[in-house]
């Protein structure tokens, strides 16, 4: 019931009091939304503690409000844009319906709508750390399961390691021997790929593992792992998992602009074979205004880059640079889903194993979406594939990198987060570039990642040049030896770039340098 009171006046003028009670006013209806839950992603069983991501949409495409995935959990809600929006939830145990629920941001425009999806398996996370294989009375360590590291597959030298869900096909090189063991604890499948050469992953059954070997862990394998053996895992005192890059686990990485080279193919053999990383700039943007990105392909070799990548090493395309800074967009979740998309077209394309973040407009992204694009690129690639933040640590970029490396570590999937020391004077002098060094670790180390994530970042001045923001070849390697002395947990370095190398005198000789001291 309404009731209408107030004064009106009719065509003469006369004035009149207003009181009206109605029985039939209806008050307008919130207009009905439609939910449409996509497929999930990885799909089931998964392992408790993963996160399991769906792309939402909802009809009429200008609803306003958010959506949360359900089933064993909530996720967090995120917003819509123009009808869609992609969710993240981590169920517990168990096997769950999952579905969508859309809050309107106005009850009185839309309506709340719910949609139910496929049903999901998630198993109980196991316990323990598993630190010894046995087969028989012959055992050999296990160096981790599911481990990360630049390696192919976290997989080094005479390593060990153990491979199951959530990931479905192993992604380590053909320089191993694999045994898929069943749930009942034997040994049902090897895959001698060392013998075969064969470049195909093994298969991760949803209920077992994969346990894969390299050098001697390799010659344990082919001697004891036959079809029907039975594989006992010990649970001890917990290992270390191996740490992040090549050559030891430390990184020693050198910057390639398309643009000027030189070609990777042409560097001399020993920087190949030195290098655990190499960065590619730059992805750009392919499309302003979004997170679509893509590269040219300048100074890519698919062969050479095959061969890098199987020797233990990673090729990562770096995306963006100051060149990018009005384009690329990094703002939510549309965009993150974009750069994904991009970033797997990049990896069919040219092969690469990696990316490095290099936004340099402190407007243009922010640390979620950052965050979900990398999620989305280690639950489709696995551990191995690199995450690599290049961050700028000045004005209003510090706090935001900072805030994405601690995001990136919190999350376990950070491999690097490199800073650039070099554009302004003190790069020129060596107490002056130590004392910028000695801070980056103060301000990186408080913001609660990890020095051992830490690679410092160098450009050499080229013979002849008269740029004074860039170190003389001297100057750059006594300020990093004495930072690295201080702080040998120092994951490494890289440099900018490898035609500034070429170009030094002596050629290559600051990587050299570095990489003696870094890799010994």
């Amino acid at each position: 019931m309404v009731k209408i009171t107030g004064t009106g006046s009719d065509e003469s003028g006369t004035v009149y009091d207003i009181d009206v009670t109605s029985r039939d006013v209806v008050p307008p209806t919130a207009v009905e939304v439609t939910l449409s839950l996509g497929d999930v992603t990885p799909v089931s069983p998964q392992v408790e503690g993963i996160a399991l991501g769906a792309t939402v949409t909802a009809s009429p495409t200008s609803a306003a409000g958010t959506v949360a995935l359900t089933g064993g959990g909530v996720s967090e809600p995120v917003a819509l844009v123009s009808g869609a929006a992609t969710a993240y939830v981590s169920p517990t145990a168990g096997t769950h319906t999952l579905g969508a629920h859309f809050t309107p941001t106005d009850p009185a425009a839309y309506a709340p709508a719910d949609a139910t999806g496929a049903s999901f398996t998630v198993t109980a996370a196991p316990t323990g750390d598993v630190n010894t294989v046995t087969i028989g009375t012959n055992s050999y360590p296990l160096a981790g399961t599911n481990p990360t590291g630049s390696y192919p597959g976290g997989r080094g030298v005479n390593e060990l390691v153990r491979l199951m869900a959530p990931q479905t096909i192993t992604t380590t090189n053909s320089y191993g021997v694999e045994v898929t063991i069943g749930g009942d604890g034997k040994v049902s499948a090897v895959n001698d790929r060392l013998s075969s050469g064969s470049e195909v992953g093994t298969t991760i059954p949803a209920t077992g593992y994969v346990l894969s070997g390299h050098g001697d862990a390799a010659s344990y394998l082919s001697s004891y792992a036959t079809v029907g053996a039975a594989v006992v895992l010990s649970l001890g005192d917990p290992i270390d998992p191996p740490p992040v890059g090549g050559g030891g686990g430390k990184v020693a990485a050198m910057w390639l602009n398309s643009w000027d080279g030189p070609a990777m193919a042409d560097w001399p053999t020993d920087i190949r074979d030195t290098a655990t990383h190499v960065v590619i700039g730059m992805a750009d943007s392919s499309g302003s205004g979004t997170g679509n990105v893509a590269y040219g392909g300048g100074g890519l070799d698919r062969a050479c880059t095959d061969a890098f990548i199987a020797a233990g090493g990673v090729v990562a395309i770096g995306i963006g640079g100051s060149s990018n800074n009005d384009t690329i967009r990094l703002l939510n979740e549309t965009h993150a889903t974009q750069m994904f998309n991009s970033v797997v077209a990049m990896v069919d394309a040219h092969g690469i194993n990696g990316v490095d973040y290099d936004l340099e407009n402190p407007s243009a992204w922010n640390v979620a979406s950052m965050l979900s694009c990398s999620q989305k690129l280690k639950a489709k690639y696995g551990a191995s594939f690199s995450i690599g933040l290049t961050a700028g640590l000045w004005g209003a970029l510090e706090p935001l990198w900072l805030a994405s490396g601690k995001a990136h570590s919190d999350a376990g999937i950070l491999d690097y987060f490199a800073t650039m020391n070099y554009d302004f004077p003190e790069a020129g002098n060596t107490s002056q570039l130590l004392s910028v060094l000695e801070s980056v670790c103060s301000r990186v180390s408080g913001a609660g990642i990890p020095l051992s994530k830490l690679v410092q970042g160098f450009m050499c001045r080229v013979v002849g040049e008269s740029y004074p923001n860039s170190s003389p070849q001297d100057v750059a390697l006594s300020a990093f030896a004495s930072n690295l002395d201080a702080h040998p947990e120092l994951l490494g370095f890289f440099e900018w770039e490898c035609r500034r190398a070429a170009g030094n005198n002596p050629a290559w000789g600051f990587f050299r340098s570095a990489s003696a001291l870094v890799l010994a």
